[in-house]
């Protein structure tokens, strides 16, 4: 049974998209009712969140002779995070942000370039956005969109990548992949 079968891997592609979407909207719909029953200090208070983080992945090219290609690289990212209740809780913050993602692929034999827009709950979130994998050889260099799911705790994230390419001829294939990363967060202003 290969994991990386074509239906299984439209499966999860798709899944990927329908999870991302569907966090979005659950993530933004509960900020705006939060927002609307606010009661505590006249409404929620704010700060910014300044990120900077290792990255690792493993990631396939389904329908490649190259099983997993490995990345290590860096992150950097900022979010404006909005405290949804007085009391600390797993979801009680909603954060909005941009993140920027550059790795090494393979021992560094070519570079993976990532720009998102960010949408977390807690400790879920989503990444939706743009990026571009350098040629190696045998592809030429490939933009995708790029839907990548987050669990956080602390530190320490994971996430599933899906990216789908946005050209055609010799480029690489949909990209589905794991993504580690450690960050070291800056906390920007107080909460107001």
């Amino acid at each position: 049974m290969n994991p990386w079968d074509e239906s299984r891997v439209k499966h999860m592609a798709g899944l990927s998209g329908a999870v991302s979407v569907s966090l979005a909207l659950f993530l933004a719909s509960q900020a705006v009712h939060a927002q609307e029953d606010m009661s505590f200090g006249g409404g929620p208070a704010s700060a910014g969140l300044f990120s900077l983080g290792l990255v690792t992945s493993a990631s396939s090219h389904p329908g490649e002779r190259v099983a997993t290609h490995t990345g290590f690289g860096g992150e950097i990212a900022y979010q404006q995070l909005f405290f949804l209740t007085p009391q600390p809780s797993m979801f009680s913050v909603f954060g909005l942000g941009v993140a920027a993602q550059a790795e090494g692929v393979d021992g560094f034999s070519h570079g993976r370039y990532a720009a998102s827009g960010r949408l977390s709950l807690g400790i879920l979130g989503t990444d939706v956005g743009i990026a571009r994998e350098d040629g190696d050889g045998f592809h030429r260099s490939t933009s995708y969109l790029q839907l990548a799911p987050f669990l956080s705790a602390g530190m320490a994230w994971v996430a599933f990548r899906a990216a789908f390419p946005l050209g055609n001829a010799s480029v690489y294939g949909r990209e589905l992949g794991v993504v580690f990363t450690l960050r070291l967060p800056l906390l920007l202003g107080g909460r107001d």
